[in-house]
């Protein structure tokens, strides 16, 4: 994904009000900035990542999950 892409996805991605830090419910995982020390031998054509880089996306996922989880189950 090149710059201008990525531009006008962020953008459009703000304007849908989707994401906690616009107002909306969802927290987003970046994997650009998750890869960014990674370089070009993380990507195969710039928009799909090496596998250690989805595995450690799917770590900081499932922590998250469990950390929400705890502070709803420990507010009821």
């Amino acid at each position: 994904m090149n710059d201008e892409m990525w531009h006008a996805y962020d953008s459009v991605l703000h304007n849908s009000r989707l994401l906690r830090r616009y107002g909306g419910p969802l927290l987003l995982l970046d994997i650009q900035s998750l890869s960014w020390n990674c370089g070009p031998r993380c990507t195969i054509d710039g928009m799909h990542y090496d596998g250690a880089v989805y595995e450690a996306a799917v770590h900081i996922l499932l922590n998250a999950l469990l950390i929400e989880s705890h502070q709803k189950l420990g507010s009821l």
